[in-house]
């Protein structure tokens, strides 16, 4: 393990980077947490695929982002980005809890649920000059609806920020 760690760190400092990137993999941290792949349309515009899990299921988020230089007085590697998406997915599980419900919905047994809904996108991106990484600071509210039991139960949640860092494949 400490030589691949020294490899990587090796090629790392070995290789010059740039700010501007094709495409990135990542992590993200958060409500939503998963796996993200990020391939850029043009310089200012992007789609970005997030696949998490949440209640036993998958969920695959699709985002289209916009980028901008921010902060520029401060500092040339900070970009701002907002957008909108929605997600696909399913949940699977015996209880689910609702935003307007005063008690959640109880199965005897496991219930599979799909899911889908609208997302809102506005986060911050720190990319380094001379490591292919970036990292980012996001605010991902959605709002969603799932079919437990043939019950609609709404699945929303205002407060979904979360933490990424990304390896930039160029």
């Amino acid at each position: 393990m400490r030589i691949f760690i020294s490899i990587i760190l090796l090629v790392l400092t070995l290789t010059s980077f740039s700010q501007e990137y094709e495409k990135s993999l990542g992590l993200r941290f958060g409500v939503t947490t998963g796996l993200t792949y990020k391939k850029f349309l043009d310089k200012s515009r992007a789609m970005e695929a997030t696949l998490s899990t949440r209640q036993q299921g998958f969920q695959l988020t699709a985002i289209r982002m916009s980028h901008e230089l921010s902060l520029y007085q401060y500092s040339q590697h900070i970009y701002f980005m907002y957008g909108y998406g929605g997600h696909i997915g399913y949940y699977r599980d015996t209880e689910f809890s609702a935003f307007f419900l005063p008690t959640p919905l109880k199965f005897k047994n496991k219930v599979m649920a799909p899911a889908m809904g609208i997302d809102g996108y506005i986060g911050f991106e720190y990319r380094f000059d001379n490591l292919p990484l970036a990292l980012v600071v996001d605010y991902k509210p959605y709002f969603g609806f799932c079919l437990p039991g043939f019950h609609v139960w709404n699945d929303m949640n205002p407060f979904d920020f979360g933490f990424s860092v990304k390896y930039i494949l160029k």
